[in-house]
């Protein structure tokens, strides 16, 4: 079991910092509870006009109760899965390019999509091996798929507005060959991990997606660094404690008291050791 009251998220030039009140515990097992007990059911009682009315209010306030919790697990599921992808992306400052895919049919069925998406990708795996991305699907309002990409084709700028266009024609004609394309070039996006997370709204967790992947990427990026307790004091000392934050904030935790959390940029990359890639699993699911 390890505790720290500090940690730190690197991702790319992007930290984020917490430090916690109260020490924070990991790695302890917890011991296996004992099975409860489990009364029997009591015989159905005769209800009365008031009873029955009492028996509904009560079954309407679970009903609430249930919703509300469902609610916050789906708000917890949207800002944690933001937050890993906005990490990934930042942890990977080569994907400079942001290409959106739409479909010329009308294709709402995201095992269809995702079946030409996943096409699509082998496609371009096979004409540039060295092809990466991370890629969101979600759900236009006319109910079609489409995808959001940050990936690392067409290297460099477009000298002109007609040559992104000419682009993007001949690439959605040759390579996509499903429907429209949109290209933009976002290398001098600062936190571009935030800036594309922008784009993401909360269809992406709508039931349709229940079960299935919320995003796809490539197994070969970088993955953001976790550095804890000592390291991370040593860290802020050396490279963090001049900078201004750009985004801080106080949270209250039940179980850790207040954490302080604060995000700042870094002028260049710096190469850590002795620290622990976050696992990001084998296909991109949260």
């Amino acid at each position: 079991m390890e505790s720290y009251d500090i940690k730190i998220i690197k991702s790319g030039k992007m930290v984020e910092v917490y430090e916690y009140e109260n020490e924070v515990k990991r790695g302890y097992t917890r011991p296996k509870r004992k099975p409860k007990r489990v009364p029997l059911p009591e015989p159905p009682k005769l209800l009365t006009l008031f009873s029955y009315q009492e028996h509904n209010r009560k079954l309407e306030e679970k009903r609430i109760e249930k919703e509300k919790i469902q609610k916050q697990k789906t708000e917890f599921s949207i800002r944690r899965t933001k937050r890993q992808i906005k990490r990934l992306i930042n942890s990977n400052s080569h994907l400079k390019k942001f290409l959106t895919l739409t479909f010329a049919d009308n294709i709402e069925s995201l095992e269809q999509a995702n079946y030409l998406f996943m096409k699509f990708i082998l496609k371009m795996k096979y004409r540039d091996p060295k092809f990466e991305y991370i890629a969101v699907n979600e759900f236009q309002k006319r109910g079609a798929v489409h995808y959001h990409i940050i990936c690392n084709i067409a290297d460099g700028s477009f000298a002109s507005i007609e040559e992104n266009r000419l682009f993007e024609r001949n690439f959605a004609r040759d390579i996509w060959t499903h429907g429209f394309v949109k290209l933009k070039d976002v290398r001098d996006v600062t936190d571009l991990g935030q800036y594309f997370c922008k784009y993401l709204s909360k269809d992406m967790f709508d039931e349709r997606t229940f079960g299935k992947k919320k995003f796809f990427r490539s197994q070969t990026l970088s993955k953001p660094v976790e550095i804890l307790g000592a390291l991370a004091k040593a860290f802020i000392d050396r490279f963090i404690s001049t900078l201004k934050p750009r985004f801080e904030v106080v949270i209250e935790s039940e179980w850790v008291g207040k954490i302080k959390y604060a995000s700042y940029a870094l002028d260049e990359a710096v190469n850590i050791v002795a620290c622990v890639e976050l696992d990001y699993g084998e296909g991109g699911v949260w």
